[in-house]
């Protein structure tokens, strides 16, 4: 704007400046300054952005000319904020910064009218304040929030290990550190190490069921090792029941660790197994194959189905055991768990495999090119397509509402459907090889050709939970997850 700066007289000049409230009072300002206060911020044009500074041409202290239209000034030291000589026209040359950033709006300036900087706030006195904030040690704080300043002024907040203060309504606390956390609750100490304790990893009672904690993760924990290539698994209570086809052995080992305890050797090639309330059952898939059972806790094998060449996976309900064949006739079986004559529940079918079974229906996958995962109901009826086309559905799961399978592709996925083939979701997609799968109430848990994996059961980004050498089937319980690792030998556990 426009300010008629010359022309008045320096007695005149005075009586505007007092008239103003505080501007005759404030320490430290210049005479332009004091000017600016007297008539508002001009946002002139001085050749710098103070006034008072400012080398010729322009205002002063010493003028020597001045382009801006009026009379020019003959070196007149202004005296009072203004000019002796009159001067009408415009400030020249332009400003390089505004007056009002610099002259108008630091702590204890003129506001000049409106404008004062950050958090201050143009008082009654026309000086930049702290308004309805409390000045502590030359700043504006907000005593309800400042840990330096809480409740008053200065009242600092005191801080322990690991702690960062708080302040709220006036009241002092502490947060814990990034990576640290109060898991006894206490209110007062930090001293978990979230990162690192096996009790507490990444969160406050997250532990680690016998593994190790590492950047906030919890490892997995090997519960038997030296298996000779591991296939089977499967879960009770108690104990982790597996395979080994190439030793001939089927074995258990508790859930929470400890000795390997034998169920039975010498078998011709066991390969899936499955576990209810009173048997663990399993495959021989060789030419001589069937199924076999033995009472829990430490029964002997016993037979319940001879003369099933190259039977591969199996489920049960307690009352009927299903598996499927690879041989010659490629049939999906039912046999009661006591034993009899197995009778086919599917028509023959290219290569049936991996099983999984509900309330409802007993499902399986085939190891096939465009085919894809069926169903047969328990309570009776002919066996019909869940999803179709797909290839090499080797493993499939079930959690009672949808059913859940893998592809066994080089650059394979992660798949669900109803029962009946509707809703279809790909939960996965480009991973390497996807074989075992399992799954819970938040996610889906499968196996690649190095590693094991989740993703969640309403689809997103899979996560890597562990790199392993050639993990097979993959089981879950409440609190972990286990598979086999055949390249490995071992049996092994992650906390979820």
């Amino acid at each position: 704007m426009r300010v008629l700066r010359g022309g008045l007289p320096v007695v005149a000049t005075a009586v505007v400046v007092a008239s103003v409230p505080g501007c005759a009072a404030l320490a430290g300002l210049s005479d332009l300054q004091k000017d600016d206060c007297a008539f508002g911020c001009d946002g002139g044009e001085d050749g710098k952005s103070s006034d008072g500074t400012i080398t010729p041409p322009g205002d002063g202290p010493h003028e020597s000319s001045d382009t801006g239209g009026g009379p020019t000034d003959a070196a007149v030291t202004d005296g009072a904020g203004v000019d002796a000589t009159s001067d009408v026209g415009v400030d020249a040359p332009r400003d390089a910064v505004s007056e009002v950033s610099t002259t108008c709006g630091n702590l204890g300036q003129s506001c000049c009218g409106s404008a004062c900087n950050g958090i201050l706030v143009c008082q009654a006195n026309q000086t930049c304040g702290c308004g309805t904030l409390s000045l502590c040690n030359g700043a504006c704080v907000n005593e309800a929030t400042d840990p330096a300043n809480c409740g008053g002024c200065p009242h600092a907040c005191p801080a322990g290990a690991n702690q960062t203060a708080t302040c709220a309504t006036s009241t002092c606390g502490t947060t814990c550190n990034a990576g640290y956390a109060d898991c006894a609750g206490t209110g007062t100490s930090c001293a978990n190490q979230l990162a690192s304790d096996p009790n507490n990893c990444g969160s406050c009672g997250h532990g680690c069921l016998g593994g190790l904690c590492s950047a906030g993760a919890c490892q997995p924990v090997t519960l038997a090792s030296g298996i000779n290539t591991p296939v089977g698994i499967a879960l009770d209570a108690s104990f982790v029941y597996f395979t080994s086809p190439t030793g001939g052995t089927v074995s258990k080992v508790p859930v929470g660790g400890g000795a390997v305890v034998p169920i039975a050797s010498s078998q011709s090639t066991p390969q899936g197994v499955a576990v209810d309330s009173v048997n663990v059952y399993w495959t021989l898939n060789a030419s001589n194959g069937g199924i076999m059972k033995a009472a829990l806790p430490n029964g002997s094998p016993t037979p319940v189905a001879t003369g099933q060449s190259l039977a591969l996976y199996l489920v049960t309900n307690g009352t009927s055991v299903y598996f499927t064949l690879a041989g010659a006739n490629t049939q999906v079986m039912q046999v009661s768990v006591n034993g009899g004559t197995p009778a086919p529940i599917s028509p023959a079918t290219k290569f049936p495999y991996g099983m999984a079974i509900d309330a409802t229906n007993v499902y399986w996958g085939t190891y096939q090119v465009n085919l894809g995962v069926f169903k047969y109901a328990i309570a009776g009826g002919s066996s019909s397509a869940v999803a179709s086309p797909y290839s090499n559905t080797l493993q499939v799961a079930s959690d009672g509402t949808n059913v859940y399978w893998t592809t066994y592709l080089a650059s394979g996925g992660v798949y669900k459907s109803t029962p009946s083939g509707g809703n279809l979701v790909q939960l996965a997609s480009a991973q390497a090889h996807p074989f075992g799968i399992a799954v819970d109430a938040k996610n889906v848990y499968f196996t690649t050709n190095t590693a094991v994996m989740s993703v969640p059961v309403g689809g997103g980004t899979p996560t890597q939970l562990a790199s392993d050498s050639t993990p097979e089937q993959i089981a879950v319980d409440t609190v972990a997850v286990y598979w086999a690792s055949g390249g490995n030998g071992t049996i092994m556990k992650l906390a979820k």
